[in-house]
């Protein structure tokens, strides 16, 4: 009777690990799309704050990153066998509802989250640009 019950534990455990692993890969879409939204969300709002205003976001931990690029932001979650990649193109709302158009620096800026801990990214309004960095410390 022993082995029937293993063997019938197998197949119970076979069946429920494709659920499992498909639950993992929406996790993934779910945060890529959540943080993607709230990076733009952070530019969004800088757009229209006083030259000097400056905002922390903490990247969550674990397998992602963040790419900002000046007329698009990337977020990237890794699942266990997929890899999610959200990107969200602000241009359009900047174009259309801002007179002064204020850019994110033409800077690339890419990093990658910590798998121990979260990560601050610090943006800051000069001007008529977005500046984004590792240090709080923004010189516009």
């Amino acid at each position: 009777w022993s082995y029937i019950t293993l063997l019938i534990l197998a197949i119970e455990i076979t069946t429920v690990s494709h659920v499992i692993y498909g639950a993992f890969d929406e996790s993934a879409s779910l945060t890529a799309a959540l943080h993607g939204e709230r990076v733009s969300g952070i530019v969004s709002l800088l757009q229209s704050a006083p030259p000097g205003a400056q905002h922390e976001y903490l990247l969550p931990r674990g397998s992602c990153a963040l790419r900002v690029r000046p007329g698009s932001i990337t977020f990237a979650a890794k699942s266990s066998n997929v890899q999610i990649n959200y990107s969200s193109d602000y241009t359009k709302i900047i174009d259309n509802n801002f007179i002064d158009k204020v850019k994110v620096s033409e800077d690339f800026f890419e990093v990658e989250c910590s798998k121990r801990s979260e990560k601050p990214v610090y943006f800051k309004r000069c001007e008529n640009e977005i500046k984004i960095s590792l240090n709080d410390q923004i010189l516009c």
